[in-house]
């Protein structure tokens, strides 16, 4: 089936006009319309007011395109990771932590994709409950967030989706908050629950603070014997999201034993390769280059 036009054409991604609308009543908002058509770079985000509004302005339609690219897979090299989020967001109950949370951009392009699928009868309009917790350092970052899922989430209704959603402060750097976040998203019953980071690469670097928060996250979704699956979206040809995926690969590695140890359960871990792919700015209507790249894990934890 064609993808919609309203998300792809001329070998373009548009992002949904779902995710377009919020985007810009929200710039209306804080007087940063025109802003946001220069402002292409924005900053990789941060802890002060200033830095939240500055990364939304410049850098949300980016990372929100780049979980856009994942869903709807345009080039059709991603069919096994395409396939499965389809699964992932078809009829069940889903619990999602998003890591770091920020304005939501990747978050919110995923949804919204899933929703213009719906829309357009690429996908069933089953019924799909979605339990959200955004997780982040910054409460300006997340106060967007919870604003930009105030202003769509009553559509999604209309194609069988119902979403509620949290946030929560949280130091990426304390394996302790860490581990509470996880107690917390595993402690209510649901059909499968993701583990979604992105765009986390900025802040991590060459940085060693968050790996123990990293390790436990792995760990706790590879022993706790619960249907899983992780995906990690980060920029393409991004040095910094290289040594992360390196860092992560290694880490994964580490734990593959657990997986047979601890869960009776089918496992499966892929790299998304560096993919290059070409959007049309919400704003400026400017063709722009974008590019990704990624890690997908999947934990089955039912009997087999």
């Amino acid at each position: 089936m064609k993808i919609p036009s309203d998300l792809f054409e001329n070998k373009q991604l548009k992002l949904s006009p779902l995710l377009i609308k919020s985007y810009i009543d929200k710039l209306n908002v804080l007087g940063k319309f025109e802003e946001s058509k220069v402002n292409l770079q924005g900053s990789i985000g941060g802890n002060e007011e200033d830095e939240a509004i500055n990364h939304f302005v410049g850098r949300f339609p980016n990372g929100a395109v780049r979980s856009q690219y994942v869903v709807i897979n345009p080039d059709g090299d991603l069919n096994h990771i395409a396939s499965q989020l389809a699964t992932v967001f078809s009829d069940k109950t889903l619990k999602i932590l998003y890591l770091p949370c920020g304005s939501g951009a990747g978050l919110v392009g995923l949804l919204t994709t899933f929703f213009t699928l719906r829309q357009h009868k690429y996908y069933p309009s089953l019924p799909l409950n979605i339990e959200i917790i955004g997780a982040d350092y910054s409460s300006d970052a997340l106060s967007i967030f919870t604003e930009m899922m105030n202003s769509i989430s009553k559509e999604f209704l209309k194609v069988g989706i119902n979403i509620s959603y949290s946030t929560q402060q949280w130091d990426a750097t304390s394996n302790t908050e860490t581990m509470k976040l996880m107690h917390q998203f595993f402690a209510t019953q649901a059909d499968e629950h993701f583990v979604f980071f992105s765009n986390f690469s900025g802040a991590t670097g060459t940085n060693n603070n968050f790996n123990d928060s990293f390790r436990t996250v792995l760990d706790y979704v590879a022993t706790i014997g619960k249907n899983s699956t992780i995906l990690w979206i980060e920029p393409g040809n991004f040095k910094k999201a290289e040594r992360l995926f390196v860092k992560i690969g290694m880490l994964i590695d580490s734990i593959k034993k657990l997986w047979a140890q601890f869960t009776d359960s089918n496992s499966d871990a892929c790299e998304i390769s560096t993919r290059e792919f070409k959007f049309i700015h919400p704003t400026s209507l400017n063709e722009l280059r974008g590019n990704i790249s990624g890690l997908r894990l999947i934990i089955d934890g039912q009997d087999r």
